[in-house]
């Protein structure tokens, strides 16, 4: 209904033949779903996040491009990270191929001396793929495989949980080994956290590799690795690959390259 009002809006302005809109979010929430609200584990003294689950991975995205008219269903895999280069060239301020190039001035040292630096940037330096060959009909998949993932820093399975999903239907959660495994807080006792009861639910201090074949269990009920090992090394190795373009460093990287079955 809201947002029915900012397209009406939108119309009223005169804005529609030169706006795009794009509606899409950071992440979504679990709720109930695998027995849990939401995507962390919080008490007073311990912190968890669960597996990135379909419901909190798989986000919305709906673009209107300026004067577009019809809608369309384009069923690759895209990644938050496709917006930054989607706008350059959907404005036409990079295109697919070419780059941009100019001068900014910098201050050196803080003392009043600037300095003219040369700067150039093109479409393939960035972590995200524009999205335009797709909905200009040139190209009908970007990539094979995404991932989506908490934050790498803390080099902690409990916290530093990843979900790569491949075009073909397999979505895997895997969180690393631990950077100080000693040290890592263990399960509370007095475990206060309700799932685990039913088929599907989350359990408490699980950071094992999980493998779901989202074509047979949409829900991501059942996990499957154990017969399809082959397939949760091929997503890791592709994982792997992604963040080495990234040029993730390597006090961060060591703690992914391992795949534990």
């Amino acid at each position: 209904r809201w947002i029915g009002r900012l397209l009406d809006k939108v119309d009223d302005l005169g804005l529609r033949e030169n706006t795009a809109i794009i509606f899409t979010t950071d992440h979504g929430f679990v709720l109930g779903e695998h027995g849990m609200m939401g995507k962390s584990i919080i008490f007073d003294e311990y912190f968890e996040e669960c597996h990135l689950y379909e419901e909190i991975a798989h986000i919305p995205l709906i673009i209107r491009l300026p004067e577009q008219e019809e809608g369309m269903r384009i069923p690759a895999l895209t990644s938050t990270s496709d917006m930054f280069p989607t706008l350059l060239e959907m404005f036409d301020i990079v295109e697919s191929g070419t780059d941009v190039s100019g001068e900014s001035t910098v201050q050196l040292l803080q003392c009043g001396f600037h300095q003219n630096v040369g700067w150039n940037l093109t479409l393939d330096m960035l972590h995200g793929k524009s999205l335009m060959p797709l909905m200009r009909f040139e190209e009908e998949s970007l990539r094979e495989s995404v991932a989506t993932s908490f934050s790498l820093i803390d080099a902690t399975p409990r916290l530093a949980k990843a979900t790569i999903t491949s075009e073909d239907g397999w979505s895997m959660s895997f969180a690393g080994v631990s950077k100080d495994p000693e040290n890592e807080l263990p399960v509370p006792a007095d475990n206060r956290f309700p799932s685990g009861t039913n088929e599907g639910d989350y359990q408490l201090g699980d950071t094992a590799t999980r493998l779901w074949n989202l074509n047979d269990d949409p829900k991501q009920l059942t996990d499957v690795i154990e017969d399809n090992q082959d397939v949760a090394r091929d997503l890791h190795a592709k994982y792997v690959e992604y963040l080495r373009k990234c040029n993730t460093p390597e006090e961060h990287l060591a703690y992914r390259e391992k795949l534990e079955i």
